[in-house]
């Protein structure tokens, strides 16, 4: 018995629907593959920025001028600091003006952390396992000064202080290393 044409034409829309799906299946498979391929590309390459920004974040801290200056304000109590810059600033002399800005060059380090992690570039478990300590210890230096300054410049450190309290927070929460920072003497 041979088959009609109507039986050839179903056979071959049949045989033609299953290559499709087929093909598909294929293409399905390929496709994962792609993506998972271009995941790992893209997780590789934050990690890479990261790196990036750790080695930056490093070498700044190290820096000759930022040792100076965490030299110069070592030791000193919130008072002690800012009675310093309120004496460097109303000098007026070049050589305290100057003197007083290489002191914020501290401060200024902690204000770019700080960013970093407010736009996610830095998550605070990476900050708190790093200079998390540092950035509270010398925040609870800086707050008079930055509290008395804040009249003419209300944002000054404005992100400073929020990664400070959000690095007491999660420390405070048990996730941190060593609990809260104590307030320095």
């Amino acid at each position: 018995m041979n088959p009609s044409w109507t039986d050839i034409v179903t056979a071959i829309a049949t045989s033609i629907a299953a290559l499709g799906v087929g093909i598909a299946i294929v293409g399905a498979y390929l496709s994962r593959n792609q993506l998972r391929e271009a995941r790992d590309q893209v997780r590789e390459a934050v990690l890479g920025r990261h790196v990036d920004i750790a080695i930056d974040i490093s070498r700044r801290w190290d820096e000759d001028g930022m040792l100076d200056a965490r030299q110069a304000l070592s030791g000193l109590n919130p008072e002690d600091v800012r009675d310093l810059f309120e004496v460097l600033l109303a000098s007026g002399k070049e050589d305290q003006l100057a003197l007083y800005y290489r002191l914020q060059r501290v401060g200024n380090y902690f204000e770019d952390l700080a960013v970093l992690w407010k736009y996610e570039g830095l998550k605070i478990e990476w900050i708190d396992d790093t200079v998390g300590g540092a950035a509270i210890q010398y925040w609870n230096r800086w707050r008079l000064s930055v509290s008395d300054s804040q009249t003419g410049q209300p944002t000054l450190y404005k992100n400073w202080a929020n990664l400070a309290a959000a690095l007491v927070a999660y420390r405070a929460a048990g996730a941190g290393e060593a609990g809260p920072a104590p307030s320095p003497t």
